[in-house]
């Protein structure tokens, strides 16, 4: 889209789920992980997202945290 142009906002909306996936199990890869700290500040966790690849539900994403100091 440029400027001066116009629209329709409904062309813009994602078409993705953002539904639970159904119980069950996947294979994801891990493509994204952040170290961060707690909220308090006196620990820290490991933020990831997972993309999903398979059997079913492949391009969808979990997120998950792991804390590893509390």
């Amino acid at each position: 889209m440029k400027l001066g142009e116009t629209y329709s906002a409904a062309e813009l909306q994602s078409s993705q789920s953002y539904d639970l996936l159904p119980v069950g199990w996947y294979t994801a890869i891990i493509t994204e992980a952040e170290l961060k700290p707690t909220k308090a500040g006196t620990g820290e966790f490991i933020k990831v997202r997972y993309d999903v690849t398979g059997p079913s539900c492949q391009g969808r994403c979990v997120f998950g945290n792991f804390n590893i100091k509390n």
